[in-house]
């Protein structure tokens, strides 16, 4: 057996067999075929990494064309859903809005549920973590559902098979509007690289919001505002 090293970190192992006795020369060979094969996985790893790092790069550019190009944030909201459910590889996303001057937590959209109609009933009568988020403005990663404070929530949603939940506030201006949740059936352990792309991910979901929340204002105002002129004439 022959470790792999890459800069005094070992990153696998190499392990042989033979129907003779071992020499020094077996030795000097096997031991530089473990430095290259350690250097050529480091180089294919580096590699895979940068181009994870440009696709998710030109996914924050078209997440940044589509919230200044549409101002429709029904539609913003489900294509940010669908790009968050395929760049960070998981089962289901959702977002949560708070009402403005107020405590509710309403279902927006959603994408990957087995049951929309029973995840959004649910939401309305316990949000659940979702609620935590909100009031202390700090995102929950539960990589393990069945370990954590929350499980007996999540059995509410048993027929969707969840094992994994991750979840980070909506802040826009200093205020909490609401949450992005993502959801696995399946383990798997996350870096932080992976988190801080949650978060950007996040951050250019609030914006949206913002947006379309503020496009929404102005067009009712505006509305009222001919409503108003009319009923003068």
């Amino acid at each position: 057996i022959v470790p792999m090293i890459v800069d005094n970190q070992v990153i696998g192992m190499i392990e042989v067999g033979a129907y003779r006795p071992w020499n020094e020369d077996d030795v000097r060979i096997l031991i530089a075929l473990a430095e290259i094969a350690a250097y050529a996985i480091q180089r294919e790893s580096l590699s895979e990494q940068k181009e994870r790092q440009l696709q998710r790069l030109n996914t924050l550019r078209e997440i940044d064309r589509m919230i200044v190009g549409n101002f429709d944030l029904s539609s913003t909201m489900h294509f940010l859903i669908s790009q968050i459910a395929v760049q960070l590889k998981v089962d289901a996303v959702d977002i949560l809005l708070t009402k403005e001057n107020s405590s509710l937590i309403s279902y927006e959209v959603g994408i990957g549920f087995h049951q929309p109609k029973s995840r959004e009933t649910l939401i309305t009568f316990n949000p659940g973590p979702a609620e935590w988020i909100i009031v202390n403005n700090q995102p929950i990663f539960l990589p393990d559902i069945k370990v954590s404070k929350w499980d007996s929530y999540f059995q509410s949603m048993a027929g969707e098979k969840f094992t994994s939940y991750y979840a980070v506030p909506l802040n826009s201006k200093g205020r909490c509007v609401g949450v992005l949740e993502v959801f696995r059936r399946f383990m798997k352990n996350d870096d932080s690289e992976w988190e801080e792309f949650l978060g950007a991910l996040a951050q250019q979901t609030a914006i949206a919001i913002e947006n379309g929340q503020l496009v929404d204002k102005l067009t009712r105002a505006n509305r009222e505002m001919s409503f108003a002129y009319d009923r003068t004439i």
